[in-house]
């Protein structure tokens, strides 16, 4: 809700990191292993070391040669430094195609950053932000690309050979490189990990632009209430939205014709409520819940490469959602189409069995089943209570009103939908 505001800067800093990603194609995953490797070998130290006291060597020699104190041999220190930075420069062979190749993928995130830090600071990004504005990564990316730009003299042989008589010039900027690169490696992920909240947060903002501006109301108590509910991926012309209101029941079972509209209310509801969980804005006129931990069983599916049969997929998933309800407080859970994996005897007494467990729990839910002899358990129990989806017949059609109604459902529709698919009823 604070980063609506903020809207209009969220879209500019959505549209600069498309653009930087459309020209450098970037996994940031990959920059987090890149930063994980050394970009000097192991022998280097030893080597620099080394070659600090041939520089000084080199120094005095200098100052020797410009107080007119010339000692002998006055080129030992020269030699000695250009030979040996020649026989170590192994230990520094991969830095130079590293570190540039380290570089130019970093820079690729500085405008983002540059942006990032500039909101930093700002009340409303305080806490999203806080990493950022303390590390400052965009800064870091262009020293980065700075002290590694020093290292292009190697593209030039004799420039490259003149300087390192003289001075360790790679070893010393391979040397800041590698100490960047250890601080970036236990900061900078904290920074990319702000970037990806942001950038998850900014989807979110622009659905109140684009989608819908009504904001869910969290509740203390185990309730759910309402009113005008819809599923985003249904067209707004041909959506049909529902109310509904929790009333103590602890199993809401919703019996209904095939195609009515069950599946599709239990998903609704569903993903109304993960967007509730997410902070964002919900698809109805109205929404005030527990925020309960949300559990479902829907759509399952056999595996073949598993050796699991529909029915075996779905007895796992129902005692997965089972012990969930049993061991922690809060649930709210959904099942589409329960035991419908199995033969009508058994489907029924299984769904009894189950049922009377979930109506002794703390958490409420919402089931669905075609057996329409699971809704006389709401008679013997204060616990269930019954809802349905219903289909009408109007000039010889079906037509489906996708309404939530109290009861179970009165009417069938199989023979009917068999019937008019050419099938002999």
């Amino acid at each position: 809700k604070k980063l609506c505001a903020h809207s209009s800067w969220l879209r500019r800093w959505v549209v600069e990191g498309r653009l930087h990603q459309k020209e450098h194609q970037e996994n940031t995953h990959d920059l987090k292993n890149l930063l994980k490797e050394p970009l000097v070998e192991k022998s280097f130290y030893r080597h620099y070391a080394i070659l600090k006291i041939l520089f000084l060597g080199n120094i005095a020699t200098l100052v020797a040669l410009f107080s007119g104190h010339i000692f002998w041999p006055w080129w030992f220190f020269p030699i000695a430094h250009g030979f040996y930075c020649l026989w170590s420069y192994s230990s520094i062979e991969k830095s130079f195609s590293k570190s540039q190749s380290f570089a130019d993928r970093m820079q690729a995130l500085k405008p983002i950053f540059d942006l990032l830090e500039e909101k930093s600071s700002e009340n409303d990004f305080l806490d999203l932000l806080d990493k950022t504005r303390q590390f400052a990564p965009a800064e870091k990316i262009r020293k980065l690309a700075k002290t590694a730009s020093f290292l292009s003299v190697e593209a030039h042989f004799l420039v490259h050979a003149l300087i390192h008589i003289c001075m360790p010039w790679s070893f010393y900027f391979s040397d800041r490189l590698e100490k960047l690169r250890q601080i970036m490696k236990d900061q900078f992920p904290d920074c990319l990990d702000e970037l990806y909240q942001l950038e998850v947060i900014s989807s979110l903002v622009f659905m109140t632009t684009y989608q819908t501006n009504s904001w869910p109301i969290p509740e203390q108590d185990l309730s759910l209430k309402f009113e005008d509910l819809y599923h985003p991926l249904i067209p707004r012309e041909e959506v049909k939205a529902n109310t509904f209101s929790h009333k103590g029941e602890k199993v809401h079972l919703i019996t209904g014709s095939n195609m009515s509209g069950k599946s599709t209310f239990l998903r609704t509801l569903g993903l109304n409520h993960r967007l509730m969980h997410m902070g964002a804005p919900v698809f109805a006129k109205s929404y005030t819940a527990h925020p309960f931990q949300l559990i479902t069983c829907l759509r399952v599916s056999d595996s073949l490469s598993d050796g699991f049969s529909y029915f075996y997929a779905e007895v796992t998933r129902l005692k997965e959602v089972l012990d969930s309800v049993q061991s922690q407080s809060g649930m709210l859970y959904l099942v589409d189409e329960i035991f419908k994996g199995t033969n009508n005897v058994e489907r029924l007494q299984g769904s009894q069995a189950l049922l009377e467990v979930l109506a002794q729990s703390s958490a409420i839910g919402f089931v669905t089943t075609h057996d329409l002899e699971l809704a006389q358990m709401a008679d013997r129990s204060e616990k269930m209570r019954n809802l349905h989806f219903r289909d009408d017949v109007l000039e010889g059609k079906m037509h489906f009103p996708y309404q939530i109604y109290e009861g179970p459902c009165p009417t069938t529709n199989a023979l009917k939908i068999m019937k008019e698919a050419g099938l002999p009823v």
